[in-house]
């Protein structure tokens, strides 16, 4: 039975839609839904029949509990409790049962519009998610009429809309079959992030998660990490409401397409052995979780101390205090996520992963029903959060135990807000140093400056985010080491995590020596091949290598430039599709290839089309469930499937008319998929009356192109090798699988007699080959694709420098022949032990 309640105005004046406030926490209905007024008069009125539930001790918001149930807040004005009570005359009392039409309120407009922001007053239904509510807003006047209803409550089983065409009543409940967990590690954060995002498009659903006697909410990260979910557990999905069949398909789909990217190292427990963390001679033993060296002054890092008050007598303003921080700490991640460059995936992933926790409805929940018992909105947060500690640390599971740090973060960041406490971040040291702690947050780590050379920890594991984040500043960072390191005075240390597994606290003078020698040799290494930088690639016997750079944004061609790039051999386009809501459009891709071209200054820039579709789906483009998606519509079949969309991104590219530009398309496997782009490209030419010569070629990803190159070196203008997906379809296995992984190596024989090939082949039609997968970027490597012809390699900006440096002491001759040796080698251990043999 659906129950029915009119809202009146409560005050004379303009209605306002509830998004036009110019207030986030109104506007994007923080607090509740409903709607607002301009008031044109001072008085203040009942809007329903009910109970007076609170009166704020600013006088300026009111809560009234309706009959039915429900709470309805008045809020007077913008920022109104800054007047403490200034400007208001309540007639009411808590307690008091009034009806609609009652006077509550009388407010001096001309004092408050004088010292606030506005005098817009929110009329918002605070409980809808919790009574299940729903509100419609009623035909209006501009200017509100107190004798007519302005919105409708409905409260009870009320139907969805598919259910009230269809006439029928009873809830749809749907269960999935079992699934067994394949990912190595389980369910952890982010696999728990991914299920967490399907989820929350559905929010008129429940949706669990259920293993064994146990459920958890999908749409609560801490909920699904509690339920300890491991490699090789069953589970089932249950949903309730419409839209069943198709939110289990998705879920049960990711499930199954699940794979760990945080490390290919088994983990490590550092508590699990006496070795691990013994101390000897002032030498404290550890675990590698980011491997380095480093000579630094011994510090310890302390934690934060927050404090605030435990209870709050006005429950509605720690409420409202809470959500302006959520708010406001969202938009400050997402920033921080859009700011990123696209290769720094790892910061990008943990940022995504704090992003779910700080808008985790169950952790939310508890922090308000604390809130609501009394308790300040800093104690509930702080409460909520230890709890959720409490139950990862009570599945006994190391990865999600190391996952505290990532709640731990997340809450020292709201009460920092909370508590105006302004030492989150890492002291400023004006020498350089090694830090010590029970251990560190991401965040912690994200605000260190370069001045920090290592880390060292009691407590933490190797696929921590801390340890992620060490590893891509290239930090030493050592874990699990005894907690007497707390106890150690500030003193100069040697962290070996390359060599050894040990913090030095005690170094001889030799030992502090060797080991400066070690750091300073490194460090002038680098130097010298950052100021050569812009010297061509040329090996002793006079070839030139080009180095060119891999990118996927502005930033990333300018940092290429300053290396010393001879261009662009891979320019990324689909996180510019990724990255959006709908497709890129014409205009907005044109700028964007026209920007870094100029950054270019006329050198190569090769813009790869549109690659996704696999494990990269475009939100926008609709893609039917494929069992297997790696070897589905990708690349360029997902663009062939798409032509207006391909069309779009191809006139972009053609408009630059610029000669030095060249277009690649991914995915090629069979001569026909290039004709039909050649078609489409040359077609789009003569439309727009281009007569510049731009270059089309292909990318060489798939077995059957590496063998029969020579047909395809025929009609091409160029071809790009991807090491990474080669190398994955030649030898069978996902890259991205933790298990299987170790057997991806593109240095496999196997590998090399693909690259081989597709080398002869361009060779004879004289076709520009190159390669621009991470294999180009990897040292040990790049002697061998020297020596099988390729004379074009794109890398990872950061590598350029380093590995120009390292081609000029190449001889061509000899990486001729390493490379033939390497073809006749069985194994890709083999040809490693090989190549380091030569070029250690």
């Amino acid at each position: 039975m659906v129950q029915q309640v009119s809202v009146f105005p409560p005050l004379k004046g303009a209605f306002i839609d509830l998004d036009k406030v110019p207030d986030p926490v109104f506007a994007e209905k923080m607090v509740g839904d409903g709607f607002a007024i301009d008031p044109f008069d001072n008085a203040l009125y009942a809007p329903i029949d009910g109970k007076i539930k609170s009166i704020h001790r600013a006088k300026h918001a009111i809560t009234i509990e309706s009959e039915a149930g429900f709470d309805i807040l008045i809020h007077i004005g913008l920022e109104t409790v800054s007047l403490g009570g200034t400007g208001f005359d309540v007639i009411v009392n808590e307690g008091d049962h009034v009806k609609t039409g009652d006077l509550l309120t009388v407010f001096d407009m001309d004092y408050i519009a004088a010292n606030v922001v506005a005098l817009i007053t929110p009329v918002l239904v605070t409980d809808i998610e919790e009574k299940k509510i729903q509100i419609e807003i009623l035909p209006h006047d501009a200017i509100t009429d107190l004798s007519k209803p302005i919105l409708t409550v409905k409260l009870g089983n009320h139907t969805t809309a598919i259910s009230e065409v269809q006439n029928t009543s009873p809830q749809v409940t749907l269960e999935s079959d079992l699934i067994t967990i394949t990912n190595s590690h389980g369910i952890h954060a982010r696999p728990a992030a991914l299920l967490n995002s399907i989820a929350r498009k559905y929010p008129d659903n429940e949706i669990l998660m259920i293993k064994g006697e146990q459920s958890g909410n999908v749409k609560s990260v801490v909920s699904l990490l509690s339920l300890s979910v491991q490699h090789k557990d069953q589970i089932q999905f249950l949903v309730k409401g419409i839209n069943g069949v198709k939110i289990i398909a998705e879920l049960t789909d990711a499930i199954k397409n699940l794979h760990d990217d945080e490390s290919e190292n088994p983990i490590a427990d550092p508590n699990s052995g006496e070795e691990d963390n013994k101390v000897e001679n002032g030498k404290y033993h550890g675990v590698v979780a980011s491997s380095g060296l480093a000579v630094a002054r011994l510090v310890r890092q302390t934690g934060i101390q927050f404090e605030y008050e435990r209870f709050a007598a006005d429950e509605a303003e720690q409420l409202v205090k809470l959500d302006k921080t959520i708010h406001s700490l969202v938009a400050e991640l997402e920033n921080e996520i859009k700011d990123l460059s696209e290769f720094d995936i790892a910061h990008k992933n943990i940022l995504s992963a704090h992003l779910m926790i700080l808008t985790d409805p169950e952790l939310i929940t508890q922090a308000k029903n604390l809130i609501t018992n009394g308790q300040s909105a800093a104690y509930g947060w702080d409460k909520a959060t230890a709890e959720s500690c409490k139950a990862l640390l009570a599945t006994g599971n190391q990865l999600l135990i190391e996952r505290q740090n990532d709640l731990i973060d997340v809450r020292d960041r709201v009460l920092t807000i909370l508590c105006g406490n302004e030492s989150k971040k890492v002291a400023e040291f004006t020498e350089e140093v090694i830090l010590v702690a029970e251990d560190f947050t991401p965040s912690q780590v994200i605000a260190m400056s370069d001045k920090v050379k290592g880390l060292v920890s009691v407590r933490g594991g190797v696929t921590s985010h801390v340890s992620i984040l060490a590893r891509t500043r290239g930090m030493p960072l050592l874990v699990g080491v005894a907690k007497e390191i707390l106890q150690e005075s500030e003193q100069n240390v040697v962290l070996d995590t390359i060599n050894t597994a040990i913090l030095n606290v005690k170094p001889t003078p030799e030992e502090l020596n060797q080991a400066k020698g070690e750091v300073n040799r490194r460090i002038e290494a680098l130097q010298i091949a950052r100021e050569a930088a812009q010297v061509p690639a040329v090996t002793t016997d006079g070839v030139q290598i080009n180095c060119l750079a891999n990118i996927g944004n502005i930033d990333e061609a300018r940092i290429a430039a300053a290396n010393g790039a001879e261009g662009v051999g891979l320019f990324r386009t689909e996180f510019m599709f990724l990255e959006t809501k709908e497709a890129p459009s014409e205009e907005m891709q044109f700028n964007e290839y026209s920007d870094i071209n100029h950054v270019l200054a006329g050198k190569t820039l090769v813009i790869r089309t549109l690659d996704a579709g696999g494990d990269k789906k475009i939100p926008y483009i609709t893609q039917m469930h494929e069992e297997n998606p790696m070897l589905g519509v990708r690349g360029v079949r997902l663009c062939l499937a798409n032509r207006e969309l391909f069309k779009t991104q191809l006139r972009a590219i053609l408009k630059t008319k610029a000669e030095n530009i060249k277009v690649m398309i991914p995915m090629i496997s069979k001569l026909t998929e290039y004709r039909a782009v050649k078609q489409i490209f040359e077609e789009i030419k003569a439309d727009l009356g281009i007569n510049t010569q731009i270059q089309l070629g292909i990318m060489v990803e798939v077995p059957s192109v590496a063998f029969i190159s020579e047909a395809f070196a025929k009609e091409v203008d160029f071809m790009s090798i991807g090491t990474n997906d080669l190398t994955q379809y030649v030898m069978a296995v996902d890259r991205e699988h933790t298990e299987l992984a170790k057997e991806v190596d593109h240095l496999h024989p196997a590998v090399l007699a693909a690259i081989a090939a597709t080398s002869i082949g361009a060779a004879k039609h004289d076709t520009n080959l190159s390669v621009c997968g991470l294999m180009a970027s990897e040292k040990l490597a790049i002697p061998v694709l020297i020596g099988l012809g390729i004379k074009n390699l794109s890398m990872t900006v950061s590598t350029i420098p380093e590995n120009k440096a390292f081609i000029r002491n190449l001889n061509y001759a000899k990486c001729k022949e390493v490379a033939e040796h390497c073809l006749s080698l069985p194994t890709a251990i083999e040809v490693r032990e090989y190549l380091k043999s030569q070029f250690n």
